[in-house]
């Protein structure tokens, strides 16, 4: 088990426990079941963690006394990214179709993201027949994908960072000693798409990393010219999710703030 704590601005301390669970542990083990992840599972968690010792002092125990119940949590952090983003008039978004570890801070974004883009496909769509709907799933899948990709993929690395054992402490003692120019590299690459919605005014970007341009959306007037939403490009829609990839491990977290 890793522990990880944080100063809050408020003077308090957020408190983290994670655990890694092999996809055996996952098969076999009952306890990792979403049925048995309400407050009792939570309580029954903290007790086991209790006599861990916490970076800030004391043990992990100390700072469950002093925790609200209600904010203390036991969760599954899984790691997967879709293939199939939508079906018929069916569109997935945010954790459905691609569910991130939070150490790279890139789930939220990345669901409003989805529904930005997604806003301005159909706000693009000449109408509302299935055709057109089609067409705008499909722009919007070919618009997110790879940038949900990128965050997938730097998710799974600062994961890394979280792990315990000798495997974690390699992958820290490396980040503590990477270049200055490399971390600005990883982070423009992901702060540089910053999408918007097209039918209201641009927001001027205020950031030091100058975004990418903002693609059009045009409303297209007769399937002739739908090519604007991306139609020659897309392959057709697969009518069930199919996973693309999924991490070997997952993590259970009890915190509270």
């Amino acid at each position: 088990m890793l522990v990880a704590q944080f100063l809050m601005p408020d003077n308090s301390v957020a408190w983290m426990v994670n655990r890694y669970i092999s996809n055996v542990d996952l098969r076999n083990e009952k306890r990792f079941r979403n049925s048995e992840w309400g407050p009792e599972a939570a309580d029954q968690m903290a007790a086991e963690v209790s006599s861990i010792k916490a970076p800030l002092g004391g043990v992990i125990g100390d700072y469950i006394k002093n925790t609200p119940a209600d904010l203390i949590s036991k969760v599954m952090l899984e790691e997967k990214l879709f293939e199939t983003w939508y079906h018929g008039r069916t569109v997935l978004m945010g954790d459905a179709c691609h569910k991130m570890f939070p150490a790279a801070g890139q789930g939220a974004v990345n669901a409003i993201q989805d529904a930005c883009v997604l806003a301005n496909v159909l706000a693009a769509a000449p109408s509302n027949r299935p055709d057109d709907i089609l067409r705008a799933f499909r722009a919007y899948k070919s618009e997110r994908f790879p940038h949900a990709k990128v965050s997938y993929d730097s998710s799974i690395q600062f994961g890394k960072l979280l792990q315990a054992g000798t495997k974690g402490d390699m992958y820290r003692f490396v980040f503590k000693r990477l270049p200055r120019f490399l971390w600005i590299k990883q982070l423009d690459s992901m702060l540089r798409y910053s999408p918007q919605v097209s039918f209201l005014p641009l927001v001027n970007p205020k950031g030091t990393t100058k975004p990418l341009p903002q693609r059009k959306h045009f409303r297209a007037r007769s399937d002739s010219d739908a090519s604007s939403l991306g139609s020659s490009s897309f392959e057709a829609a697969e009518p069930y999710a199919s996973s693309y990839a999924s991490s070997s491990t997952a993590s259970i977290r009890a915190q509270c703030v």
